[in-house]
């Protein structure tokens, strides 16, 4: 167990709201690493580089996490608790994961399967922010899943013959299924098709559970390294689209239409520079549950629940 201080000379940066020095408090057991910071880690942009304070908590964090091993009877749960200024959206998956670096986790996960959840945590009493990466059990993860409402399932979902390297691949593999409302909580989906629990759209907090297969031979994927095109291509599939979204991006959206208003209506796509971004409402997601498992084919199957 340690506790750390990092004194950070801000003075002559430009960003306001950093003046303070940088303050670390690091709690470590074999099994959990907990970090608490009056800073946050952000995702450099070509406009904005990361501040000093936020460069030294990512390589803290980044160097603690990378020396937690995963079992294949174990799960890494990631929590982040923070302060949020008025009208501040962000995702959770990225401060945990995106924003530190996937190259972090590459090398934690031993055996399939590769399993990573994350969730919203309370605001530190001592501290802006909280990370905390900890070793549980898949039954520990389970039972947070147990009264939860489910929305919508699928099952061996076909995502083509490789790993899809971007969001596309996923949105188009779920929309290329066929739609069906359940007749009750027992209704199951069958080959090719997602179910549906509810027929009105939902547009509150929600979490995820998604398992990928892949071939034995695929080694080197694991949660963390498919996790941002993944989400983003499964959730904007279950949105609906705003009006003449479908128009504008005709040749991106596929089989439009009430069946797929799960989430809610969104703008999910929207132009970036020469191409387009897939922009879901994934500050919504409040829970998240990214297996990786060997298999025969490149299948995907999942269940969204409503989490309020």
């Amino acid at each position: 167990m340690s506790n750390e201080k990092l004194t950070v000379n801000t003075d002559k940066w430009p960003r306001e709201g950093h003046n303070d020095p940088l303050i670390i408090r690091t709690t470590e057991t074999e099994r959990s690493i907990q970090i608490e910071s009056n800073t946050t880690v952000t995702y450099p942009s070509n406009k904005q580089l990361l501040h000093p304070k936020e460069y030294c908590l990512k390589y803290h964090i980044y160097e603690k996490v990378r020396k937690l091993k995963i079992n294949n009877d174990k799960v890494l749960l990631a929590s982040y608790g923070g302060a949020q200024e008025p009208n501040e959206k962000y995702d959770l998956e990225n401060k945990l994961f995106y924003n530190i670096g996937s190259g972090a986790f590459s090398g934690i996960f031993r055996d399939f399967p590769k399993e990573a959840a994350f969730q919203m945590a309370s605001k530190p009493d001592n501290g802006k922010y909280l990370y905390k990466y900890e070793i549980i059990t898949e039954q520990e993860v389970k039972n947070k899943l147990d009264k939860k409402t489910l929305l919508v399932k699928w099952e061996n979902i076909s995502i083509g013959g490789a790993l899809p390297q971007n969001a596309d691949a996923y949105y188009i593999s779920l929309r290329s299924a066929n739609v069906r409302v359940a007749n009750d909580s027992n209704d199951a989906p069958g080959e090719n098709e997602v179910m549906r629990y509810s027929s009105e759209p939902y547009e509150k907090s929600f979490g995820i559970k998604i398992e990928l297969t892949v071939p034995e031979s695929n080694k080197t994927s694991h949660p963390v390294s498919v996790i941002k095109h993944l989400l983003d291509g499964v959730i904007c599939a279950f949105h609906g689209e705003k009006a003449g979204l479908a128009e504008i991006f005709s040749e991106k959206i596929k089989n439009a239409g009430e069946d797929w208003n799960i989430l809610g209506p969104c703008e999910y796509l929207r132009k970036h520079g020469n191409g387009v971004q897939w922009n879901p409402e994934d500050n919504r997601l409040q829970f998240g549950w990214i297996i990786v498992n060997k298999g025969t084919e490149y299948k995907m199957s999942g269940k969204i629940y409503k989490w309020d």
